[in-house]
């Protein structure tokens, strides 16, 4: 305690109240950065979906291309389902015929699977003579077809 010439004592240190306003300061700045982080994460984590699933596109493409070309007269529709792991390694992959089509429809129990990607080529409506492919890319995986984020592609190939 400090006690100045008129013999008033003065405490040292900070008041309740300053004690108080300083902590609800820091606490709002604190919890405007965590939710500006938040959002940050939230973003990246789109993006990245977003990249792999134009990345599957493209693999997805480069099969059906070389699936029409080997095959003198596919018949359409040519349907492929794959369940990709996070890192776009292939966990399980068939035709519509096969049981992977109701593990797409309801969900995989495989722990492995991020990621469904699903591509159908059929006969263009809109340009004659040529194929579309429609992929559709859904993350996560484990969860039901109604309740993944969902992107879709669609190209044409010639056959």
């Amino acid at each position: 305690m400090k006690v100045d010439s008129k013999r008033h004592i003065k405490p040292d240190g900070f008041s309740l109240a300053e004690s108080i306003i300083s902590v609800g300061i820091a606490s709002s700045v604190l919890l405007a950065v965590i939710g500006m982080l938040a959002g940050t994460l939230g973003g990246a984590r789109e993006t990245r979906t977003e990249t792999i699933a134009g990345m599957v596109t493209r693999q997805m493409l480069a099969e059906a291309r070389e699936d029409i070309g080997q095959t003198p007269g596919p018949v359409l529709p040519l349907v492929q389902v794959v369940l990709l792991d996070s890192a776009m390694q292939t966990v399980a992959r068939s035709r519509e015929t096969a049981g992977l089509v109701e593990q797409f429809q309801g969900g995989t129990n495989d722990l492995r699977g991020a990621y469904f990607a699903r591509s159908e080529v059929s006969q263009s409506i809109e340009h004659p003579g040529m194929n579309e492919l429609l992929v559709t890319v859904e993350a996560p995986a484990s969860a039901p077809e109604g309740k993944r984020k969902v992107h879709r592609y669609v190209s044409l190939i010639s056959p």
